[in-house]
């Protein structure tokens, strides 16, 4: 998270928002994972994961639609 403050500060909120979107927690995790839990439990993980991801794209469509609607008040 810091990384991407400093990356938006210096080269802009595309770049910070780029970064935190990129899997930097979730991934090492799932990779860590089959040690302690198996292959099965990665796979729905995994999958689960990536649910989220799509959730996350749909609030940040609908946020910006209602950032450049509310921008004209």
């Amino acid at each position: 998270m810091t990384a991407s403050s400093l990356a938006g500060r210096r080269w802009g909120p595309a770049l910070a928002g780029t970064l935190v979107a990129l899997p930097i927690v979730a991934g090492p995790i799932l990779f860590i994972s089959p040690l302690e839990h198996g292959r099965a439990f990665v796979a729905r993980a995994a999958s689960a994961s990536l649910l989220g991801l799509v959730s996350l794209a749909l609030f940040a469509v609908v946020f910006a639609r209602l950032r450049h609607s509310s921008a004209a008040w």
